[in-house]
């Protein structure tokens, strides 16, 4: 039995800032209206301003009390907040459980299309769409108006708040028409994921308000510090980005942006002249443009009026592959200490705990909002200790698992040193080399480096620019060299080359060959179906879990070499710049690239439907191989991640964050809990995985440290 549900709102707290479950705590949210539905029945509305109907209490009692009944909302996490929160409070009734929720935008997103409801909706060409009127109602009743600070009653505008009410009604609708067309993503396996998202969710991860309270204090008066020596210095404000780029550029400042990459860049330049008045602004930005900084206060305006958690930061198959993507607060892109903090940051967090002041942070550590950016960490903390726990080397273990590369199964069943193997074998060096260097030097061996930038940087195909990427230069590696060293990775790992061929030729076939299943790695496939009048491609995985890109088709791609002319002591010298392509190119465009670039070629590429990287937009994307293995190894990973945390919250661990493949979860020792259990919990295999490597590593903590 399936009911549908939506609310409308009004509160003084920022949805966008705090998130839905702080929302729904503030003493000032309250229900609007709220439109429920049976299956596939019209919806119907419960409205603030009007008594309660039978048929509504009958849908409330049905909602809560029937043992097979299911509450669908879209973006659910928002409905179980409020219910959580206000369904007693206004109903009369307790909340529905916590199981019973299901959401429709996480089935969107299971399938790989747009989770809102608008796009949804317009992408699956439904009979109902979202009424387009309710970004200006929610304005007019869902928050405070401008100027008086008030908000306006439903009685003071009867009539648009009949549209308001309209307008739930519509998105029940609209949700009523997904869930019959995709409902198909909805298994017993995906269910109990989602359930383990609900769970963490609503539980939250601890935070020190109290040092949270005093960083803040610290960052706002040193931010005010430095913004005065910035305006000393160039006459504006830090905020005024677009008038500090112009007035850098007439300093001679060369890049195109001040994304925290491209400074980093520029002040780690040997020829980088930090006394001018060019270094002194640019150093100011960088330090108090600091990310990490912007999350002392998310994490402040999101913990919850009544305790000190944090909730609703992870989003359930938020990552196409299955992986949980980060909202709000986002630990999942948490700054590493500076290099200078490494081995300072616990000190230092605990004398910002204390509260000490900027000045004596600058004097024992450095720049005081760099310090306080590297402890950003270890605001996660609870009053007890902590379990910690992160697979190991994860994807390096499913790949040479999914490839048979057996020298490398054979390092993850021993010592485990992936990185030193790597090089051992790329550059015929012994491995014991490594040891003896290391004992005799107290360092690693040259060659680990460059085995271990191969290892991020290589194994989905990716060449001398993914090195440079993953920071190749910067950690000492001479771009010259690079394409040696992917050769040798290459030629060191023929299995995972041959993987990227099986699988781009698997799924070349299945789009060829509707009608049939090919098999690539281990207990993975690809075959193509079309459902709810759509066609997609669907890569099956291990677990039988499904990856799905929609529209998939094969077209034709240019693709060429950009070439750029750099100017150099010894005259101008020609260097390789960006790989270009073109999808499905004009006749015009061909003659004109091949014009410039002979070597320029037309290939035959898989495209598919979906978001295009760096844009809100979605359109035709082409991929290869590499991105499929890629895919298939991370949705694998996700998979062993979502079945060890539901068997350790089986066995009564509760889990308060899931941070890329690391779990982090409150620690009950008088309860007979253990690192041990909870690592061994999370490694048990399922009855998909005989042969993997599965492996963890974990401490007890006393905050989030990794």
């Amino acid at each position: 039995m399936n009911i549908h549900l939506d609310y409308e709102t009004r509160s003084r707290a920022d949805l966008t800032d705090v998130g839905a479950y702080r929302y729904a705590n503030d003493p000032s949210t309250e229900i609007l209206c709220a439109a429920i539905a049976e299956g596939d029945n019209e919806p119907v509305i419960w409205r603030c301003d009007q008594a309660m109907t039978q048929e509504v209490l009958d849908l409330l009692h049905l909602m809560t009390g029937h043992r097979d009944a299911l509450v669908y909302a879209h973006n659910a996490q928002f409905e179980v907040a409020i219910s959580d929160a206000l369904f007693r409070k206004t109903f009369g009734i307790a909340p529905p459980a916590h199981s019973k929720w299901r959401c429709t935008a996480a089935m969107g997103r299971r399938a790989a299309l747009p989770s809102s409801l608008k796009n949804l909706a317009e992408f699956l060409q439904l009979k109902n769409q979202k009424d387009s009127k309710g970004t200006e109602l929610i304005r007019k009743f869902s928050i405070p108006q401008k100027g008086t600070g008030q908000f306006i009653d439903p009685k003071d505008d009867p009539e648009a708040f009949q549209l308001f009410c309209d307008y739930c009604l519509q998105d029940v609708r609209v949700e009523q028409e997904i869930h019959e067309k995709i409902g198909f993503f909805s298994s017993k396996s995906a269910e109990q994921v989602f359930a383990l998202d609900m769970a963490i969710n609503a539980r939250g991860f601890p935070v020190n308000l109290d040092a949270l309270r005093k960083a803040d204090v610290l960052v706002d008066a040193e931010t005010e510090r430095l913004g005065k020596i910035f305006t000393d210095i160039t006459g504006l404000k830090h905020t005024q980005r677009e008038r500090f780029m112009g007035w850098l550029k007439e300093r001679g400042f060369k890049p195109d942006n001040l994304q925290s990459a491209t400074l980093d860049e520029v002040l780690a330049d040997e020829s980088f002249e930090e006394d001018t008045e060019l270094g002194k602004a640019l150093k100011i930005k960088k330090l108090i443009t600091f990310a990490s900084l912007a999350k002392i206060k998310s994490m402040l305006a999101c913990a919850g009026p009544h305790d000190n958690r944090v909730r609703g930061t992870l989003t359930y198959h938020g990552a196409g592959t299955g992986r949980w993507s980060a909202s709000l607060v986002q630990p999942q892109n948490f700054k590493r200490p500076a290099a200078f903090m490494e081995s300072l940051s616990e000190q230092a967090y605990k004398d910002i705990c204390d509260g000490c002041s900027s000045e004596w942070l600058d004097l024992v550590y450095g720049p005081p909002l760099e310090v306080i950016s590297s402890c950003i960490r270890h605001f996660i903390q609870n009053d007890s200790p902590m379990l910690d726990v992160d697979y190991s080397s994860i994807e390096a273990r499913i790949i040479a698992w999914q490839a048979g590369e057996q020298w490398r199964l054979d390092v993850f069943t021993t010592h485990g040193r992936i990185y030193e193997a790597s090089a051992s074998t790329m550059f015929g060096v012994p491995l014991s080399e490594f040891d003896a260097y290391r004992a005799e030097h107290k360092k690693h061996h040259p060659l680990r480096q460059k085995g271990k930038v191969a290892e991020l940087a290589l194994a989905y195909r990716g060449g001398v620019g993914a090195m440079v990427k993953m920071g190749a230069i910067k950690q000492g590696l001479i771009e010259e060299e690079l394409p040696e060293i992917v050769k040798a990775w290459r030629e060191a790992s023929p299995k995972i080359v041959g993987l990227w061929k099986q699988c781009e030729i698997a799924a070349k076939n299945a789009i060829k060959f509707p009608s049939r299943e090919f098999t690539f790695g281990i207990g993975c496939s690809f075959y193509t179906k079309k459902i709810a009048s759509e066609r997609f491609l669907f890569m099956s995985l291990p677990s039988k879990r499904l990856i799905a890109y929609p529209r998939p088709d094969i077209r034709q791609q240019l693709v060429w070499q950009e070439v750029k002319k750099v100017k150099t002591p010894e005259g101008i010298k020609t260097e390789k710049g960006d790989w270009k392509k073109i999808l499905t190119p004009t006749e015009g465009q061909v003659q004109k690239v091949m014009a410039i670039y002979p070597e320029a070629r037309i290939t035959d590429v898989i495209t598919f439907h979906g978001k295009i990287p760096n844009s809100a937009h979605w359109g035709n994307i082409s991929t290869h191989g590499g991105v499929f293995v890629e895919n298939c190894i991370q949705g694998i990973a996700a998979d062993f991640m979502a079945h060890g945390a539901i068997n350790a919250e089986s066995k009564g661990y509760e889990i308060v964050a899931l941070i890329h493949d690391e779990a982090l979860a409150h620690f009950y020792p008088e309860k007979g809990q253990s690192l041990e259990e909870f690592t061994r919990l999370l490694v048990e295999l399922p009855e998909w995985a005989e042969g993997m490597p599965l492996a963890a590593d974990g401490d007890i903590v006393k905050f989030y440290k990794k």
